[in-house]
């Protein structure tokens, strides 16, 4: 009776060994994860999704960790060259490989890489802003953040680590510093609306100018043409007087009255011109009767033709 409570009480033993050391031997990892396993305190592989096997009580999962896309942001204090101090918070998106070659690295060789990550795009962002001015820091942010990406690539390509991308805030100033820019800028843009403004006007001025130009120097030349037609119009009566036999200066004045009387027609149908009386046009005035008699004269003498 004792002997079989003992064999029972072995059995017993046995049995939970065996089912402590097959549930230590599988190793289950879930999906975007990777555990890595260590053999007596030594790297051995890494398991990928899915089932595994360790060996039992001699290897362990020393981390658990996860290939999905993470996101850590790093907030920089950084100085430019004019000695002002702004901030920026930079967003890196990484992910660990799946590649059991390189995975391990980042754990086993790295004490702790989201603590590198944040030194290194410190590292890198330093520089450029130290090189920047107030005025460019809105402009730089571009650059610092290609700078941290491609520093990041770099150093953590070797360890299994894929920085897939890096995203900048909008940079803080300080709020006297960024006051002080606001109005600078503000300043700026009235400068350039009042030499916009300046050039507008004188654009405008100058077109009138040349458009006033354009038209007297046309009426210029239409009041020029009219004196010509007028003066060869008057010079073809005076000749055709005098070879009539009327004294030159008798077919001047003649036309001078008829030109004045001319004048008073035009102006008397216009409701607003004001007339004043006109004097004799140089020369003797001519009566009425000397008028009618020159024309008599002209009528009476024959022409060209008839000699």
């Amino acid at each position: 009776m004792m002997n079989e409570n003992i064999n029972g009480f072995f059995y017993t033993i046995f049995f939970v060994l065996l089912v402590i050391t097959l549930y230590d031997s599988f190793v289950i990892t879930k999906q975007k994860e990777l555990k890595h396993l260590s053999l007596l305190g030594k790297y051995w592989r890494t398991a990928s999704p899915g089932l595994s096997f360790k060996i039992p009580f001699l290897s362990r999962v020393d981390y658990t960790v996860s290939t999905a896309i993470n996101e850590q942001t790093v907030h920089l204090r950084l100085k430019t060259k004019d000695q002002v101090t702004f901030e920026l918070g930079l967003n890196i998106f990484y992910e660990i490989t799946e590649n059991p070659q390189f995975a391990y690295k980042a754990v086993y060789d790295l004490d702790n890489f989201n603590t590198q990550i944040a030194s290194i795009t410190t590292d890198s962002a330093i520089p450029i802003a130290n090189g920047v001015s107030l005025e460019d820091v809105f402009d730089s942010k571009d650059t610092i953040t290609n700078a941290a990406k491609s520093a990041l690539i770099e150093y953590f390509e070797q360890y299994g680590i894929i920085i897939s991308k890096v995203l900048s805030d909008e940079p803080k100033l300080p709020k006297e510093v960024e006051d002080s820019a606001n109005e600078v800028i503000a300043a700026k843009r009235k400068n350039d609306a009042a030499k916009y403004n300046a050039l507008a006007i004188k654009t405008e001025k100058v077109g009138e100018a040349l458009a006033d130009g354009e038209s007297v120097r046309i009426r210029m030349e239409e009041i020029g043409k009219a004196r010509e037609q007028y003066a060869s119009t008057t010079a073809s009566a005076i000749s055709m007087m005098v070879k009539s036999g009327v004294n030159a200066t008798d077919a001047m004045n003649f036309l001078a009255r008829v030109g004045d009387q001319d004048a008073l027609v035009t102006a008397s149908r216009n409701s607003n011109a004001t007339i004043l009386g006109l004097g004799t046009t140089g020369g003797d005035a001519m009566s009425s009767s000397d008028v009618i008699s020159l024309i008599a004269a002209l009528g009476n003498k024959p022409s060209a033709q008839d000699d």
